[in-house]
């Protein structure tokens, strides 16, 4: 009989997917867990990611329903998928997938490379 997962309502976003990244991961996470009572783990370089947050009023970890967790890679649109997924392995991509496999998150949801996000 196999075990039925425990939900955590927690859905991680690759904030690196998009090509305009991180605005729309960061505008769609807030969104989601403002107006569909889920929270939010965004992975991404915080380079990019925290000034974003910041600018939209987050206060740090949890606030406003936001997580975010750094990613030191990211894998691009044009790589090939196999090398990419097999050399990044603190990319956005893989530690988004790791924490829906470790039972942290229900869900994964990226803009990025379909065969990259595929294949974790």
């Amino acid at each position: 009989m196999s075990r039925v997962p425990q939900l955590t309502g927690k859905v991680v976003v690759d904030a690196m997917g998009s090509d305009q990244a991180p605005h729309a991961e960061i505008d769609g996470a807030l969104a989601a867990a403002r107006d569909l009572d889920v929270k939010v783990i965004l992975v991404g370089q915080p380079e990019k990611v925290e000034p974003e947050l910041r600018r939209c009023g987050w206060r740090g970890q949890g606030d406003r329903g936001i997580e975010f967790i750094e990613a030191a890679e990211v894998i691009g649109m044009d790589e090939p998928v196999a090398t990419a997924v097999r050399r990044k392995k603190k990319s956005s991509l893989r530690i988004g997938a790791k924490l829906v496999d470790e039972g942290l998150a229900d869900g994964f949801v990226s803009a990025g490379n379909t065969g990259a996000a595929m294949a974790t």
